[in-house]
């Protein structure tokens, strides 16, 4: 059982007293000190070991990666309502391209982009395509993707600057770049992927 510092300080007081009070009289005090003075280990103060596992989730980022044009992206989770399977899409009229259309979400309309068009990615997206529906200030905003690659979880701090050979038209549009299984993802910036005024 791992007792909190002040019960372990309490624990080692009393027991020194008692080691104290035994060995007095045979001149082993001094040895008494010193041996128990070792026993309590080193920690930062006030710190406890669930106070830095916490610290620790705290400090890591979760994604969902998917790709697009055969390139990687990702949004982070903080920012997604859910994953739907290809739905019906109703075309909108005199719509930007990249404005797929719109659907059905439990009754409600949820305009639906096409991420590879708003990215400005040509190459057609490989495999089953998904909405993410991604959550916005105003409204939630389908996003249309090619496969989905699942979760991740990365060190906060391990999140790098966008790659400067990027125009800053798609600087805009990344947040950063991280390192997974020796390929890199970039982290899409959600505020600006849901910019209506652009759309």
């Amino acid at each position: 059982e791992v007792l909190p510092i002040e019960h372990k300080e309490s624990a080692l007081n009393a027991e020194t007293a008692s080691d104290l009070s035994d060995k007095s009289e045979t001149g082993e005090t001094t040895k008494a000190l010193e041996t128990k003075s070792t026993v309590i280990p080193a920690c930062p103060a006030g710190r406890s070991d669930i106070e830095a596992e916490t610290e620790d989730i705290q400090d890591e980022a979760e994604i969902l990666a998917f790709k697009i044009a055969n390139e990687e992206y990702a949004v982070r989770i903080t920012d997604l309502q859910e994953v739907l399977r290809l739905q019906r899409i109703t075309f909108v009229p005199r719509a930007p391209k990249y404005l797929r259309g719109i659907t059905s979400l439990r009754g409600k309309i949820l305009p639906v982009i096409d991420l590879k068009d708003r990215l400005g990615l040509t190459e057609e997206n490989a495999g089953k395509q998904k909405i993410i529906v991604i959550s916005g200030k105003k409204e939630a905003l389908g996003a249309l993707v090619g496969t989905v690659l699942g979760v991740f979880r990365f060190p906060a701090g391990e999140l790098l600057p966008p790659p400067s050979t990027l125009t800053d038209k798609e600087k805009n549009f990344i947040e950063g770049v991280v390192r997974m299984d020796n390929k890199f993802i970039s982290i899409l910036k959600v505020d600006e992927i849901l910019n209506m005024e652009a759309l």
